[in-house]
């Protein structure tokens, strides 16, 4: 499957999931948030790029710096794109998830 048509997958399921929680503002804004932190923190695009780091060490890292600052959701949305390596298609998975 073409990392295009997962980003727009991926993009539907969070957007449904925080339709249904009514949380899509929240979700927008944290998701704007860990956009910005992956693009721009060298730190934290070199730890997501590396194959030497475990899928759960890299989740340990955001889940230490974002939370209870970012809701449950997104977090959880970030897990999973860690855990199934989704990290390739970022610019795509980026512009599916402007809600």
């Amino acid at each position: 499957m073409s990392v295009s048509k997962i980003a727009v997958r991926y993009a539907k399921a969070l957007f449904l999931a925080a339709r249904e929680q009514e949380v899509l503002e929240k979700i927008r804004h944290d998701m704007e948030l860990l956009l910005d932190v992956t693009t721009k923190s060298t730190d934290i695009i070199r730890l997501l790029e590396s194959p030497v780091v475990e899928s759960a060490t890299k989740f340990r890292v955001f889940s230490a710096l974002f939370s209870g600052r970012i809701n449950s959701l997104a977090l959880d949305f970030l897990k999973l794109v860690i855990k199934n390596k989704r990290r390739g298609g970022r610019n795509k998975l980026k512009r599916e998830l402007r809600i």
